[in-house]
């Protein structure tokens, strides 16, 4: 299975390092030949590049015609769009993670004193409420 590496969008090998044992081989075929390290590139995404005639897969995020049309959409250069999307630093993850961690107690409001209703108006007999006795 072949493994590949992606640098912003451009896909190339990834980097193998195995160590072939013939030794243990209990196919004919395998019988007298040599073991050996290898450490390169992953010989199956070599071997796959070549059968499609590429050195590579993919196009580069900073050529890449849907992020120019985002970039010039949000008035910014095609560096800092692409800036955006990237992993946030070990500062900025330290000044987010007490952020994550506060805890907050949801108490009761303190109580204030109900409003006292105003009286107005006109009473049964049709004098006002503020001549009224109280």
């Amino acid at each position: 299975m072949p493994s590949y590496i992606s640098n912003k969008g451009v896909w190339t090998p990834a980097k193998e390092e195995t160590y072939v044992d013939y030794g243990s081989s209990k196919l004919k075929q395998n019988k007298g030949r040599k073991s050996f390290a290898y450490s390169g590139p992953d010989r199956a995404a070599v071997e796959q590049l070549k059968e499609a005639g590429q050195e590579s897969f993919g196009e580069s995020a900073e050529r890449d015609s849907d992020n120019i049309m985002r970039a010039r959409q949000m008035n910014m250069t095609i560096e800092e769009f692409l800036k955006l999307n990237e992993p946030p630093t070990k500062t900025q993850l330290e000044v987010e993670e007490p952020k994550k961690n506060l805890i907050i107690d949801h108490a009761a409001p303190a109580l204030k004193r109900g409003v006292q209703p105003q009286g107005g108006g006109v009473t049964m007999s049709g004098a006002l409420s503020n001549d009224m006795p109280v």
